[in-house]
Order: C-alpha cells, then structure tokens, then sequence
C-alpha cells in the first residue's frame, strides 16, 4: 500500500483546529500520573470528521464534576408532565476517569483515503490493545482471553494483509516514538 493512500500524523491537543475534515481514525494515549509510566494507547474511534470527535473528547477530558441534573419532561403541548433525572452519559464518565487517573494526553490521526475505516480501526485497537475501546457496545461481564483466542480475534479483523501489516508498523513506530523520550 503506498503513503498516499495510507499516512499518520500527530496531533496535540492544543492544534485540534487542524484537523476537521479528516477522514480516518484516531488513537488517544496518555501517561499514567502517578507513575510517570510508559504512553498508553487508551481509546481508538474512526470518523469522517475527526476535527469534531477530538474536540468533543477534550471537552470531556476538560470536566471535573460531572453533574446529576433534574430536567423537565414537557409533552408536545408544551406542559409539564414531571421531572426526571439526566446522568452523565457513559463517554463523559469514561473522559472524566480518564482525566483523574492519566495526564499528558495526545491524539495520532491516521488519515485514510481508502479503506474500510471500522476494520482499521479496530485492527488499530486490537494491536495497539485499547484500554478503554468498546467495539461499538457494552461487555456485560469480564472475560480473560488467552493469548492465543486474543490473536486468533485479532487475526480475523483484518482482511487487507498489507494494510494489516502497515497498521502493526504504524502501532510499533508510534509507541517507540512517544516512548523514547522517557
């Protein structure tokens, strides 16, 4: 596969105007705080609008309190039928516990002109093993893979072997690029 079709760049959080019109998938890391540890990839996504994805994402990372809020639930005809409670939703809670427990957060954009980006981007999370990626749902209980049902998973993602083997480089580059600075 030639770089036309298939590049990475990264991207600071602080230059996220850049980026809104981007097609292809991204990958947040962070450092853990306590441990001033190794760059972690925590989640993965795909989009065709990377831009707005980001920013939101940051906007989660930015809350410190999430709030319970009482809303009113008013019918078509404008009355007041009674009050409800709105939670936090699931990816304002996972951003707010990622902005407690990792700091020194950066997104790479893999911007992608071709290709199926659900199958990048979860060959992207499998390889690089997000921690806090959800394939699209909720796991309802815990499972201990073996190394090898993890590969075997893994291994079936993918149907482009050379895309397969770019994504594997691009997740071994990246990590020895943000980590040798530690």
């Amino acid at each position: 596969m030639n770089n036309e079709n298939f590049r990475f760049s990264i991207v600071k959080i602080e230059d996220s105007n850049n980026i809104d019109n981007i097609n292809g998938v991204w990958a947040l890391y962070g450092i853990k705080k306590a441990e001033k540890s190794k760059w972690t990839c925590l989640q993965v996504g795909q989009s065709n609008k990377i831009g707005d994805e980001i920013r939101l994402d940051i906007s989660y990372l930015g809350k410190n309190n999430l709030q319970i809020l009482k809303k009113n639930y008013i019918n078509q005809f404008g009355e007041k039928m009674f009050e409800y409670m709105k939670y936090p939703s699931s990816r304002e809670q996972l951003y707010k516990h990622l902005s407690e427990k990792y700091q020194d957060f950066i997104f790479v954009i893999i911007k992608c002109n071709r290709g199926n980006l659900k199958e990048i981007e979860k060959y992207y999370a499998w390889t690089s093993h997000a921690e806090y990626w959800r394939n699209g749902g909720t796991y309802i209980k815990e499972v201990n893979y073996t190394y090898e049902k993890f590969e075997n998973i893994k291994n079936k993602i993918m149907t482009n072997k050379s895309l397969e083997e770019e994504i594997r480089r691009l997740v071994s580059t990246i990590d020895t690029h943000l980590n040798k600075s530690l």
